[in-house]
């Protein structure tokens, strides 16, 4: 989720991207059926990808 707060238009789509992306990669490592919400903050915007896959995968991957 990226709501206005994030930014503009531009903003919210290049995050919401980032997620697809690194979700995109790591999905057969999580558990199936799992739910998860990703909710972006003003912070992820100003991140280079590296730190946010970093991050992402980190917190994805704990949920095991």
């Amino acid at each position: 989720i990226a709501s206005k707060k994030v930014g503009n238009a531009v903003a919210r789509n290049r995050v919401k991207r980032i997620i697809r992306e690194i979700f995109r990669k790591i999905k057969y490592q999580i558990v199936p059926a799992t739910d998860i919400v990703v909710i972006s903050g003003k912070d992820m915007v100003v991140e280079p990808y590296k730190v946010i896959d970093e991050k992402l995968s980190n917190a994805l991957l704990a949920i095991r």
